[in-house]
């Protein structure tokens, strides 16, 4: 049983992180590759891949002449189907998407609002189950795996993190939903001291006496914006 509840900018608060921190950091680092590379898992019917393309297109000019891939996955074909065609309905769009960003990024075709081409350079998706066998992929630098881990038992989350652990660029973040943690499930996790925004990234275990999320504060970032 599976639940595809999403929508664009879903809380907005990880998308604003994204924007003025955990990008310009990344952007910073690779200069010289020119490569950036986002993983979001459970992807549902893409909005979340495509409100991180959007954050990108809209703030980030320079990655137009870089090798950027967005992967959304899903275990659902049918959801990754919609995801794929671009094409949502009114109501779709109205959770989440101001107008002047709508009319920047989409177009109307008859009932629906189509996501632009230019999305479908950048954005993939692929069927994958998170507790199967996970398909060969980039080494992504970010991931979103929002509000779906709260769905596994213990067990299953330690296993799906340490896999994302091995994955994940050694300097990547991670993004999980608001009432999600890696507290008490996988130490080599740190959490980001960033707005609420639920974002992890990999480091060594605190010592004794330090609460295991809370061992790393990013310095002020200086956004690109």
């Amino acid at each position: 049983m599976t639940t595809n509840e999403t929508s664009f900018y879903r809380d907005t608060k990880p998308f604003e992180v994204l924007r003025t921190h955990i990008l310009p950091e990344l952007i910073s680092k690779r200069q010289q590759a020119k490569t950036l590379t986002v993983w979001c898992g459970a992807c549902s019917t893409g909005q979340e891949p495509y409100t991180i393309w959007m954050v990108m297109k809209d703030h980030f000019p320079e990655l137009a002449h870089w090798r950027v891939k967005i992967i959304g996955t899903d275990i659902s074909t049918d959801v990754l189907a919609k995801a794929k065609s671009g094409k949502y309905t009114q109501l779709e769009v109205n959770r989440g998407i101001p107008t002047p960003i709508l009319v920047k990024h989409f177009e109307r075709e008859g009932p629906f609002w189509k996501i632009h081409q230019d999305a479908h350079r950048i954005v993939e998706f692929r069927e994958l189950n998170l507790i199967g066998q996970w398909p060969s992929m980039p080494r992504p630098d970010i991931v979103f795996l929002r509000n779906v881990m709260i769905y596994f038992d213990i067990a299953t989350r330690k296993q799906i993190l340490g896999r994302i652990a091995q994955l994940m660029a050694p300097d990547g973040f991670l993004f999980l939903g608001a009432g999600e943690t890696t507290l008490n499930i996988d130490p080599s996790y740190q959490r980001v001291e960033l707005d609420r925004s639920g974002c992890f990234r990999l480091g060594t275990p605190p010592s004794p006496g330090t609460r295991k999320e809370d061992s790393w504060t990013p310095r002020a970032k200086t956004s690109t914006l």
